[in-house]
């Protein structure tokens, strides 16, 4: 089951690849569902522990929000095709600032890699200012990047799976099975 999901996903990487127009609005709709979902999740979270509790009340305020918000993305994917590159682009810029101000602390603290991270805050910053100031260049670099990370993501789960049956078939040889344990009792 998981080769074949990992099948799928790479087929998905491929696609988004090559065809990152229609990558795009599979992402857009994916990014309203997975909202629309942690909206579920917070509401069940509500209702499980936080009726009664001490800021139950904003656990619920969130989940409502989140799942009208979800709501709205998925019904309105105009605006969520043009509103993505904009909060990606703040989301990369705020990380790059925190990278960058970060790579000070780690040069008081004599670290070697200080430079490398405040470049890369640095890069993070301008990165996050194309995807902000030209979000058709930002939308379609980020399905461009999404597709090659399911591509490699994918290809490793594979390996890692192969990797892992041989280790078990391996391990077999040495270790009980379940079938002995349970005539062992």
């Amino acid at each position: 089951m998981h080769i074949i999901i990992s099948v799928l996903m790479i087929v998905c990487g491929i696609l988004f690849f090559v065809v990152p127009e229609s990558g795009y609005a599979i992402l857009s709709y994916t990014f309203g569902a997975v909202i629309m979902f942690i909206g579920c999740a917070e509401m069940f979270i509500y209702i499980r522990f936080g009726v009664g509790l001490l800021g139950g009340g904003w656990v619920l305020c969130d989940a409502v929000c989140s799942i009208i918000f979800g709501i709205f993305l998925l019904c309105n994917q105009t605006f969520t095709m043009t509103f993505l590159p904009f909060v990606c682009g703040i989301w990369i810029v705020v990380l790059g600032f925190v990278r960058f101000i970060g790579s000070f602390d780690l040069k008081k603290l004599n670290m070697s890699n200080w430079f490398t991270e405040m470049l890369i805050g640095l890069l993070d910053i301008v990165i996050g200012f194309i995807f902000y100031f030209l979000p058709e260049v930002g939308a379609l670099t980020g399905v461009i990047c999404v597709g090659i990370l399911l591509i490699v993501g994918d290809i490793s789960n594979i390996v890692d799976l192969i990797y892992f049956w041989k280790a078990k078939r391996y391990a077999k040889k040495f270790l009980p099975i379940d079938d002995e344990i349970k005539d062992k009792k």
